[in-house]
């Protein structure tokens, strides 16, 4: 399993969700309309208010995001189907 507490983006692929139309709020805290709030920490783990702690992950087309959470479970969504996740371990649609 790849270490996901690096300060280097080279060699992981971490997404920084403040650089895909996030906008800083106050202390680390961000907010995107189509997400919600969320915490920003420095090794690219973010607090989504209602997630709870995930990794961000960029899926193959750029356009929508991997998120792992901290039970190891895939989650897939993007900005037109948000609240609606897709869980790659149950295989199936999840709303938020």
């Amino acid at each position: 399993m790849r270490d996901r507490h690096v300060p280097h983006v080279w060699n992981s692929c971490a997404r920084n969700l403040q650089d895909n139309l996030f906008y800083a709020a106050y202390d680390c805290w961000m907010y995107l309309d189509w997400f919600g709030p969320y915490y920003q920490h420095a090794d690219f783990w973010i607090y989504h208010h209602k997630l709870g702690w995930l990794f961000p992950e960029s899926d193959i087309d750029g356009v929508g995001v991997k998120l792992c959470t901290q039970d190891n479970i895939w989650l897939w969504t993007r900005e037109d189907i948000y609240p609606y996740v897709w869980n790659y371990n149950d295989n199936a649609w999840y709303t938020i």
